[in-house]
């Protein structure tokens, strides 16, 4: 039997220890990890997976996973982590309108959630970027910044603490061991910039990183401009009693002007135009954020065969968001993760037990004005709230060795979550918005992974998952409600069949997978007291069923030519409803493809890319729906001079008028039918990168 290396860290999501102040895809070369004969590498843990440890780690998960190497976005423009995100197996990623704000989903989830994200995990560092409801945005992110990007799908984030629908997704800092002194800028259509810089080195004990990062763009629409600042660090220490210690801390402004939804036919006559009421001769919409985060993590070897991993976090974020209301917001949220792993053999087994316990608390103080057309100035207050939401999150998952290629795996959580919400300004004629409501779930996992061939496994996988709604899932109070909405928690239980290789010619990722959900949160539109006007509320759906492929593949016939295929089949879809019977639900396109055929020749390469997407409907009843789309692009680079690199990328070149993604309503109904989001029309784009 091989030994089972045991590498001094596994945490790509334990958030961090002590306080506040002070990736089957295995390498060509890497041996086949399945759990056998431990065998003890005795090195000081650290706190941030490698980029091979990382595909180790997703190379024992028994169920989809994937990473995303940092080094694949520097040969293209890397504006948005949808850029980021665009070869990630089983992820939908979709710019809003050519900025950071993103349509993230995987397997469906957050289907009622058009802007922002619900249902998945995203992390920094191990870190949620989430809020302490289960809401969040993505501004705060440097992809630049990133060693690597970690994606577990579904409940195969589990190891990790995570059991929701869509699973996790997590941005891997580099360090002063895995970075150095780097300068970037990027420029192109639509008054697109980017400016980067970074610095890491070690210092005997000590290593350091930082980055400061610009982003800029004028907008693909009309009022659409984008501006943001980002700095990203992190500090180590490396002890001799075999710890270390790591803070990080990341500090980000993002000014967004919001250009708004548009109807089919303003899409197809005029893609680059705002909505009438987003522009500055009406409301002036945007979305400006001031993001601080300070985390600290200490992972620490107690044993031969223990780690253990403390963590703690903090955040701060500020949210100016004048929209229909003009909404001032103080975020607030606090965290603590405690991981235990031990793989001391089980009666003459290999196993690996890993047990985790994570307890969040946020708040948020909330304003909300009339909205001043044309002044950005604010008007008579019309709401005031102090929402709070806790989480205790309890979970473990086994990994034990039957046999030197079968694994078996069992695991569960276990999460309590309070949600309240104090109504402090209520209006005449208006009802009274709070409540204190608590959720609890279990959410148990079986499942297996079989070393089929040195670089080949099948894996299996049926696990639960449980979501409680976010606050604006709870809070929308409509006339003649007599209290506010009390939707339940979305559980579910999927299904999971899949494959992954890494060799030399041939490479997949393959997943198929089946979630039968009870009380999915999901959207529907609303006629407010405004004749004509509706609003979008989230109610439960009482049985849904989610199925899709996600594949990715990877095939290299030449040394010097490789071709990538990126795929989604999603079928999400209403289960015997009373009103929808077993009708489609709209958000994402039932099919998706994404390629890339790239060659190398020497220090250079030109690769040409495609995008397609089927259908994607925008009503519960599928009247109203966004057109199918063929998109082409191509772009090359390499090294221009020693240690100066060079890209140059053209994006949808064929000019082709298409919506990356859609609001969701129940019924289209006149008033409510802008609902489209154009996507980029056809741009150029070029960048230098200089490394000492």
């Amino acid at each position: 039997m091989k030994p089972i290396k045991i590498y001094p860290r596994r945490t790509p999501y334990s958030l961090g220890l002590l306080a506040l102040f002070s990736c089957a895809a295995q390498a060509e070369h890497t041996p086949v990890h399945q759990l056998e004969t431990v065998t003890v590498i005795a090195t000081t843990p650290s706190t941030q997976n490698s980029l091979q440890e990382a595909r180790e780690e997703v190379a024992r998960t028994a169920g989809g996973a994937g990473l995303v190497d940092a080094a694949d976005l520097r040969d293209q423009r890397a504006g948005t982590l949808a850029d980021a995100l665009s070869q990630a197996t089983g992820v939908f990623a979709q710019s809003r309108f050519g900025s950071q704000e993103m349509r993230l989903s995987i397997r469906g989830s957050g289907l009622a959630r058009t802007f922002h994200t619900r249902g998945i995990s995203v992390l920094q560092d191990g870190v949620p970027l989430n809020l302490a409801d289960g809401s969040g945005d993505f501004q705060s992110i440097d992809t630049l910044a990133a060693d690597h990007i970690e994606v577990f799908r579904g409940a195969n984030a589990l190891q990790f603490g995570g059991s929701n629908l869509g699973g996790s997704v997590n941005f891997v800092t580099a360090t002063g061991y895995t970075a150095g002194t780097e300068a970037r800028v990027e420029g192109g259509s639509f008054g697109y910039r980017r400016a980067y810089l970074q610095t890491g080195a070690v210092a005997g004990k000590l290593d350091g990183f930082a980055s400061l990062g610009y982003y800029g763009s004028d907008g693909c629409r009309e009022h659409s401009e984008q501006r943001e600042f980002r700095f990203t660090s992190n500090l180590g220490l490396r002890l001799d009693s075999g710890i270390e210690n790591r803070t990080f801390l990341t500090v980000t402004r993002s000014d967004s002007e919001l250009p708004g939804n548009l109807t089919k036919a303003q899409l197809e006559a005029d893609p680059r135009q705002a909505n009438g009421g987003n522009r500055d001769s009406s409301l002036d919409q945007r979305r400006d954020t001031k993001v601080l985060r300070l985390a600290n993590k200490s992972v620490a070897r107690t044993s031969d065969s223990a780690l253990t991993e403390l963590a703690v976090y903090a955040a701060r974020k500020d949210l100016d968001h004048p929209i229909f209301p003009q909404l001032l917001q103080e975020n607030y949220d606090y965290g603590v993760s405690l991981r235990l792993i031990e793989t001391a053999p089980l009666f003459g087994h290999a196993n690996r037990l890993v047990i985790g316990f994570n307890p969040q608390y946020g708040y948020t103080r909330g304003d909300s004005y009339v909205n001043l057309p044309g002044t950005r100035t604010r008007g008579a207050r019309t709401d005031r709230y102090r929402q709070e939401a806790a989480n205790l999150i309890a979970y473990a998952e086994n990994q034990f060795g039957l046999s030197p290629d079968l694994t078996l795996v069992a695991g569960a959580q276990a999460v309590s979550a309070r949600r309240s919400n104090d109504d402090q300004f209520i209006a005449t004629g208006t009802l009274d918005g709070s409540y204190d409501r608590t959720y609890r779930g279990f959410s148990p996992k079986i499942g297996a992974l079989y070393q089929l061939a040195p670089k080949t496994q099948v894996y299996g996988n049926v696990a639960g998952s449980f979501e409680p709604p976010s606050f604006s899932e709870t809070t929308v109070t409509l006339p003649g409600a007599t209290a506010p909405a009390d939707n339940e928690a979305q559980r579910a239980v999927t299904y999971e069949l899949g494959s992954r290789s890494q060799g030399q010619v041939w490479g997949w990722d393959l997943s198929i997978y089946h979630a039968r959900i009870r009380s999915e949160l999901l959207i529907v539109q609303v006629e407010t007291t405004s004749p004509g006007v509706f609003t979008g509320v989230t109610t439960n759906a009482d049985h849904t069923i989610h199925q899709g492929v996600e594949a990715g593949l990877r095939v290299r016939p030449l040394s010097w030519l490789t071709l990538r295929l990126n795929g989604l089949y999603n079928d999400f879809r209403y289960d015997g409803d009373a009103q929808y019977g077993d009708q489609r639900l709209p958000g994402v396109p039932q099919v998706q493809m994404k390629s890339e055929l790239r060659g190398d020749f020497g220090k250079q390469f030109v690769a040409l890319t495609t995008e397609s997407s089927g259908e994607s409907l925008v009503d519960m009843q599928g009247a109203l729906k966004a057109d199918s789309y063929n998109l082409f692009g191509l772009k090359a680079g390499g090294e221009l001079l020693p240690r100066l690199g060079w890209f140059l990328e053209g994006r949808n070149l064929a000019d082709e008028h298409y919506a990356s993604t859609t609001g969701v309503i129940d019924t289209v109904r006149a008033g409510n039918t802008a609902q489209f989001l154009p996507g980029e029309g056809r741009s150029f784009y070029a960048g230098l990168e200089w490394r000492p």
